[in-house]
Formats: C-alpha cells, structure tokens, sequence
C-alpha cells in the first residue's frame, strides 16, 4: 500500500492512503461519506498534536481507486494524486480530461479545500493504457506537478516538451493549478 504524510503550513498533519474498509473513521466528510467501490482513495486532516481527527473523506468511483501522494498550495488546500478504475470517479467541470481514458487504470489529479467540505478541482491523466500518478508536488505559483508510470504508446503522453522518450515507461506533467490545462508532459 502507498501513500503519504505531510503537514500544511499551520503544522496539521494529513494522510492520504487506500482502504478496502467500509468503516474506515470517516468525520465531517461532505465529499465521500461511504465506500463506494471494493477498495477506495482515503484522506483526513488531524490537528497539530494529534489529538483530533478534524475530516476524513473516501475518495473513488465504483471500480478500485488508490490515492499515492499528497501536496498542498498556498492557500493549504490540499493536492492528492493516484490512480483509478473506475469510470465514474469524481471529476469537475472544467477538467483537462473529464472522462476516463481507458485501458488498466487512469491517473488523477484531485484538489481539496483545506477543511475537506468540497473537491475543488478534479481530472483523469491517462492514455489508452495503463497510467498511475505516485507522486504530487506544487510549486510556489501554485502548478501542479505530478510523476509517474504509464504504458502508454507513441507521444500519447507527450505534450510541449524538449526531452522526451516514447515508450519509457514514466512520466512527468506540469498542470495548471485549476487542472483545466496541461503545461508539458
């Protein structure tokens, strides 16, 4: 199992993972409140000494979803990055792939709002075959960037870049922070 730890910038500490559970704790969640395939996307929010779980939300369609990597902007709300099997996970208008791509799996972008009452933003990043993003970061201007594996043939996943190798087997994107346009790839 992946996923991740990391802190926003008041010392809250997040966690993002995956859960076959259907009564993983869930609290003060108004995005994903139930399990909604056999296994799920999971994130939550505790406060700085670890006292309290501020929210925890599933996050997935029908299918199996994971979520690998976590990043926060500068407004704290919250990047996750993973993938997904499911046709009908959750994206937003707007999104830079709104559709499921196909093949094995999809990757995903999804942003959060820092108290977890709503997604943001939310798109797939894929090919026709197998794609998965296992790590997120955002940088100062608030992009996104995310790293990962895919089968995709040709130039499927290349997109305004300088260097490339088809066919390698890995993958970095640069989106921008509403996940409507891509930058490279």
């Amino acid at each position: 199992i992946r996923g991740e730890i990391d802190f926003d910038s008041q010392g809250n500490c997040y966690i993002a993972s995956s859960t076959q559970s259907n009564n993983f704790p869930i609290v003060n969640s108004l995005v994903q409140p139930l399990l909604k395939g056999s296994q799920d996307g999971i994130l939550f929010k505790i406060n700085k000494d670890l006292s309290n779980l501020e929210w925890s939300t599933f996050l997935g369609g029908s299918n199996n979803d994971a979520i690998y990597s976590l990043s926060f902007d500068s407004e704290d709300d919250v990047f996750v990055s993973g993938g997904t099997k499911s046709i009908n996970f959750p994206t937003t208008s707007n999104a830079y792939q709104p559709n499921y791509i196909g093949g094995i799996s999809d990757a995903f972008i999804t942003h959060f709002n820092s108290d977890g009452s709503e997604i943001l933003h939310s798109t797939f990043f894929g090919s026709a075959e197998y794609d998965q993003a296992y790590f997120i970061e955002v940088d100062n201007m608030d992009a996104v960037y995310i790293y990962g594996q895919t089968l995709a043939q040709g130039t499927a996943l290349i997109h305004n870049a300088n260097f490339a190798q088809p066919n390698s087997g890995q993958f970095i994107a640069k989106l921008h922070q509403d996940l409507s346009n891509i930058s490279f790839s």
